[in-house]
């Protein structure tokens, strides 16, 4: 289970984390811890969900398992996803309350200040500073990523059309001809007088028209891939730590 003693270097690993559902579906990434603001122990976790992770929602940090890089949560992806989109650095009580109740986890009976978000007040000292008290000023970072979805749909239909088709084509036909030779000689003798009929059939070629069905081409649909790059924007936000009074040396590490 998660550590209730969460150190913030520990949750600085887990920033940008991906956190599952107990399915194993990616709900979003971890973005803030929020820690009670007496005991300093971590009671939820931020959660940047949607497109851009521009919804931002709290899940109670008891019950969650981390292994690696990963958060999972003993709960489904839509109760997530429906829980409130909480955008203020400090819950309240109420809204504590409330959040309780969506996850079906049992709140405490004891009276419990609001609690922040990793990076609110705190009153722990700062090692190498005598005397004093230090804030831990954190901001938000853009992280664009990808997801697939249907751009469209292509397919391919077949159908049968009809269309007019014209050829010449060359044909051939006998005619009888007439042709008249002399007789001579021996054979002009000894003709005979009578009737006698001689017959020739003649031929001739008519178009005959019959169909087969012939392979023309193949046609194929697939698939390749484009790269295009896109203008993304949006906002984040950023802790400002602010000094004021008398005789202050701001010193960066």
């Amino acid at each position: 289970m998660v550590d209730m003693t969460l150190s913030t270097e520990r949750f600085q690993q887990l920033r940008g984390a991906d956190v599952l559902d107990r399915d194993g579906t990616k709900v979003g990434v971890v973005e803030e811890l929020f820690v009670d603001r007496e005991t300093r122990r971590p009671e939820w976790l931020g959660i940047g969900t949607g497109f851009l992770r521009s919804k931002r929602v709290l899940v109670p940090v008891v019950g969650s398992d981390t292994n690696g890089d990963i958060v999972r949560l003993p709960y489904d992806e839509q109760l997530v996803k429906d829980s409130p989109d909480v955008d203020a650095d400090e819950v309240s009580e109420e809204t504590e309350r409330a959040l309780y109740a969506h996850y079906g986890v049992p709140a405490s009976e004891s009276a419990s200040p609001s609690t922040y978000a990793e990076g609110g007040p705190s009153t722990e000292m700062t090692s190498g500073t005598t005397g004093g008290q230090s804030v831990t000023r954190s901001e938000e970072e853009l992280r664009v990523g990808t997801e697939r979805t249907e751009a469209g749909r292509v397919r391919l239909h077949k159908w049968v059309d009809t269309e007019p088709v014209e050829t010449d084509v060359t044909l051939t036909q006998e005619r009888a001809t007439i042709e008249r030779r002399p007789v001579e000689g021996t054979a002009a003798t000894g003709a005979e007088i009578g009737e006698q009929d001689i017959e020739v059939t003649l031929e001739e070629e008519r178009p005959v028209v019959s169909k087969q069905t012939v392979a023309k081409e193949e046609v194929a649909i697939g698939t390749e891939t484009v790269q295009e790059t896109e203008h993304v924007s949006d906002t984040v936000r950023k802790e400002v730590v602010e000094v004021e009074g008398d005789d202050v040396a701001d010193t960066r590490r």
